[in-house]
């Protein structure tokens, strides 16, 4: 298993077979303020955040073979589905949702649910049952073509035993991740050992026309662009290309670990909830070589009057500048005020043209 998201996936079924209490992703984050005294849960996708996750909740004790496996009428909703908005996760964003169809394999597309059946054995990594979901596509909108599609997905089965979470005919837009079922033995995978797997977190989830415009604008490549969003910018300068020729190192990468900061803070450092970033470089434009780095940021989220919005995500392709510590194995750290941005040929030129 060769790509990041396959060992994201060897890593989760790793956790699963580990009885890890989180049953909501990928790779989860404790997102956390000090300054604030509040910690905040997501998954990131992808993880997702956030969150992207593959499995959430069991599908053990259904029996989709049943004589009347779904209620007469099926099962319908708002929003990320029953169980899987409960479970560890900030939520569904249109950045997350945009970093995790840049993954190899990622696919997306609105489809109504035609069967349901056991899925694979997926091996001791993965003691929970998956189901396989037959649907029928009615618009592809990433990874993939044709009138059907098989996907794995949690089971319909919710902690309250009268609600299901779908059945034969609800409508759900469905995104997620093809890849290899095959877990224990390490051998490369062949055609029959690779599957769509289904994301959790709200990333699959209740149709509805005003989200499926997002999934269609994402399609069509309207990405986030500009700075990322930042709390307090006030004590910022204005932002400038030119800066970037000011800076210790700027380069161009793609978001493929966010964990927690790895070295510890200095007294009265302010920067005590900075994240560790782990990027793979595309372009460096100043201060570094190599294939990857890990860049000192801040949180992948910003504090609104609504919650938490998710500013970046596994997958996340960022154009990122700031300076090396001059502290012994602090490393790089990014600067923001403008110097953190979504990744866009125009402004990438500028920064090559500067630095």
């Amino acid at each position: 298993m060769s790509s990041p998201t396959e060992r994201h996936l060897r890593e989760l079924f790793a956790a699963d077979a580990a009885a890890a209490p989180d049953a909501g992703g990928l790779a989860t984050v404790t997102l956390h303020r000090v300054r604030r005294r509040r910690r905040v849960r997501r998954t990131v996708a992808a993880g997702l955040v956030a969150a992207a996750a593959v499995v959430g909740g069991t599908a053990a004790g259904w029996d989709p073979l049943a004589s009347d496996p779904s209620p007469v009428a099926a099962p319908t909703g708002v929003g990320a589905l029953p169980g899987d908005a409960t479970t560890d996760c900030q939520g569904y964003s249109v950045v997350g949702l945009a970093a995790l169809l840049t993954r190899d394999g990622g696919f997306a597309f609105d489809g109504t649910v035609a069967a349901v059946e056991p899925g694979p054995d997926l091996g001791p990594e993965m003691p929970r049952q998956m189901v396989r979901v037959t649907f029928q596509v009615r618009t592809w909108y990433a990874g993939g073509s044709g009138g059907t599609v098989d996907v794995l997905l949690d089971g319909p089965d919710t902690e309250d035993s009268e609600v299901r979470a779908y059945g034969i005919g609800t409508r759900l837009l469905v995104s997620g991740v093809l890849a290899s079922t095959e877990r224990a033995s390490g051998a490369m995978p062949v055609d029959d050992d690779m599957a769509r797997f289904g994301f959790t977190c709200g990333y699959t989830r209740y149709f509805d026309g005003a989200t499926a415009d997002e999934w269609t604008a994402v399609a069509a490549g309207e990405l986030p662009a500009g700075p990322l969003p930042e709390e307090d910018a006030s004590g910022c300068p204005g932002y400038s290309p030119a800066l970037v020729a000011e800076t210790g190192f700027a380069l161009d990468g793609t978001v493929t670990e966010i964990g927690q900061q790895r070295f510890p803070p200095l007294p009265g450092d302010p920067a005590d909830g900075y994240y560790s970033v782990t990027f793979e470089v595309h372009a460096w434009y100043r201060g570094g070589t190599g294939e990857t780095v890990t860049v000192h940021m801040t949180a992948p989220y910003v504090e609104t009057a609504q919650g938490f919005d998710e500013t970046y995500a596994l997958g996340s392709r960022l154009l990122v500048a700031g300076d090396v510590s001059d502290v012994e194995g602090r490393g790089p750290i990014a600067e923001g005020c403008g110097l953190i941005r979504y990744y866009d040929e125009a402004t990438a030129a500028e920064w090559a043209a500067a630095a």
